[in-house]
């Protein structure tokens, strides 16, 4: 997690240095971008795709072809921005250091009128409920989760053990 916030780090510094605001009206600058960033990572670790660790870099995809989407809250949506590149987008919930990895979708089966919202005065943007992202066993590295062994895949606690039952979810530990 420590390379995923020097990442975060530096994206905040590079806005800062040019003077950026965050143009959907997000607040929280610095914990943002290291959030983003740790989601990234975990996205990563979870299907053995290369994270690019970009910084400055808005045309490219954050993991392999992925657009990576973190959420702060574990029952937010994935948000799909209605000018966004017709890539795959990845949904992870969570803050850090565990996160849920909720699934993905490609861009253009993103954008149905009926996901488009606008809260309060922000711009209007798809959100796609977790139920409609296709897992991400199809995309993981060739190797089944019970060999797993890396320290990131943890045990979910308790809580978290409704939406294991429910949700076609993993939760990891970055």
């Amino acid at each position: 997690m420590a390379e995923a916030d020097q990442i975060g780090n530096l994206r905040q510094t590079e806005s800062e240095r040019r003077h950026s605001e965050n143009r959907y009206g997000a607040s929280g600058g610095q914990f943002l971008h290291q959030v983003g960033a740790r989601g990234e990572c975990c996205f990563a670790k979870a299907t053995g795709l290369t994270w690019w660790k970009g910084v400055n870099r808005y045309q490219d995809p954050d993991v392999g072809p992925f657009e990576v989407r973190t959420r702060s809250k574990h029952g937010y949506e994935l948000i799909v921005r209605l000018h966004a590149k017709d890539r795959p987008y990845a949904l992870l919930t969570g803050t850090g250091p565990y996160f849920i990895v909720w699934g993905w979708i490609d861009g253009r089966g993103a954008k149905k009128a009926k996901w488009l919202q606008s809260y309060g005065d922000r711009e209007s943007a798809y959100f796609v409920p977790h139920k409609a992202l296709q897992s991400i066993n199809d995309i993981r590295a060739p190797f089944p989760i019970e060999h797993w062994t890396d320290n990131w895949l943890v045990d979910p606690e308790e809580k978290w053990e409704r939406l294991r039952a429910t949700a076609d979810t993993q939760i990891y530990d970055n």
